[in-house]
């Protein structure tokens, strides 16, 4: 099967943003306990952190593409 590199990133972006909310929900949850303060919670806040980033990264390759610019030398991906 073969996809675009918008919907690559479409579908990229979309399952980033499930995983972040995801987390963040989770990290909400721990707010409630003493032991947040843990290196576990950090850990989760800083991934929390890059995958924000990520998407925001993704986000302009996607408009990029949108624009007509192309991203790599292969107009298709391959998926399998």
């Amino acid at each position: 099967m073969m996809i675009t590199p918008g919907e690559l990133l479409d579908t990229s972006i979309a399952q980033l943003q499930t995983l972040a909310a995801f987390l963040g929900d989770q990290l909400g949850d721990k707010r409630d306990r003493p032991e947040s303060a843990t290196s576990e919670a950090r850990a989760c806040k800083e991934i929390l952190l890059s995958l924000s980033a990520l998407i925001l990264k993704l986000r302009a390759a996607r408009h990029m593409t949108a624009e007509g610019q192309s991203i790599g030398r292969r107009e298709d991906c391959e998926v399998s």
